[in-house]
């Protein structure tokens, strides 16, 4: 019986010492909103950032990153992912050494108007012998691209409006169509 109990605690022991790999990134999405592009047919963002944190990570296995998914591949857009020291993979610490690189760094670059999106997956792997991916948890990025003198310029444009006084009634000349003051439509 007493070998029963030893080994019930040891079999308790080891699965409460084994962590289950846990990964965050707050906020999950980072949106640029849209932008124009500038006078020379171009974007790019300063860098934002978000904050990744993992625990239960195994000795000597990072935090990866993957492209889940992004825009069809051209050369109107492009996308900047890395860590703080520069590079792509957030490096979870070992016996000897610290976790670092929790910031997740994000830069986007354009010279073709349109929408984009992508998303980044984070994970590592459950278990020493890096055979069994831990679950991932993602990060979106978007921005909207637009061409100088396109969208919302050319209708504030349309809507710009003219005024006159015409027998001392100030009169609004808007989109070929004349108004009072009071929004009432007169006659040319």
């Amino acid at each position: 019986m007493r070998i029963f109990f030893t080994f019930v605690a040891l079999a308790l022991f080891s699965v409460m010492s084994w962590a289950t790999v846990n990964i965050t990134v707050s906020p999950n999405v980072i949106d640029f909103g849209t932008v124009n592009l500038d006078e020379n047919g171009e974007y790019e963002s300063d860098w934002l950032s978000t904050t990744l944190s993992w625990s239960g990570l195994q000795p000597y296995c990072s935090v990866y990153v993957d492209t889940l998914n992004a825009p069809e591949a051209n050369d109107g857009y492009e996308f900047y992912i890395s860590s703080d020291d520069g590079r792509d993979y957030w490096y979870g610490g070992d016996e000897w050494n610290e976790p670092t690189g929790p910031t997740v760094w994000v830069k986007f670059y354009a010279i073709e108007p349109g929408n984009y999106e992508v998303t980044y997956s984070f994970y590592s792997f459950e278990d020493e012998d890096w055979t069994i991916k831990s679950q991932g948890v993602t990060l979106t990025v978007r921005a909207a691209v637009r061409a100088l003198g396109t969208g919302i310029d050319e209708a504030e444009a349309e809507m710009k409006a003219e005024k006159m006084v015409r027998n001392g009634q100030v009169l609004i000349m808007r989109n070929g169509t004349l108004y009072d003051m009071n929004g009432r439509q007169v006659e040319k």
